[in-house]
């Protein structure tokens, strides 16, 4: 499902941003999406925006330099926020709460201290990616966490993520890191 022109970085969202402000011209909008359900990717330094909190208009249409703007790429919105809308470049962050198991997509929600697997919201997991995959009229660059590499935090496994990295290299995503 993805293009040969989809990029992917794994490990390093500096890197990501970088690579979105750079393809950005002009009055063009770039915009860091994600889940709704990706509560762990706080520890990565992304606020995912609640939907009670969100001024959509404001993050996509306040210019640069405003704080407010989809172009700071400091403020993740959702796929319920972004959902019919598109800008020119997309940041989607993915967490591990649609992950690869055994060569099988599964659903994880974050219940207390850790994730629950969900099979009753695998099918709306999957349409949450899809919606978020879908939002680029120019490009994107997919952002997959590294992980906790000390594994002191069993919700940010590094396995989910490289099974996550792996599978969307598998579908034709590009490794910015080969870009280079």
């Amino acid at each position: 499902f993805l293009d040969d022109g989809t990029v992917i970085n794994h490990k390093n969202l500096d890197e990501a941003r970088k690579w979105i402000r750079e393809k950005r011209i002009g009055d063009e909008r770039v915009g860091m999406i994600a889940s709704s359900a990706g509560r762990r990717l706080i520890a990565e330094g992304i606020f995912v925006q609640p939907q009670s909190e969100s001024n959509i208009a404001q993050w996509m249409l306040a210019p640069s330099g405003d704080v407010r703007s989809s172009n700071m790429l400091e403020v993740a919105v959702t796929q319920f926020q972004i959902q019919g809308l598109e800008v020119d470049y997309t940041l989607v962050c993915w967490d591990a709460d649609l992950r690869q198991e055994n060569g099988e997509w599964a659903s994880h929600q974050v219940r207390g201290a850790g994730w629950s697997k969900s099979k009753a919201m695998l099918e709306f997991r999957k349409n949450t990616y899809r919606v978020l995959l879908t939002r680029a009229r120019k490009g994107m660059v997919i952002f997959v966490p590294k992980g906790d590499v000390l594994g002191e935090d069993e919700t940010r496994d590094v396995d989910f993520y490289n099974g996550i990295y792996n599978h969307l290299i598998d579908c034709g995503a590009t490794d910015m890191n080969l870009l280079k």
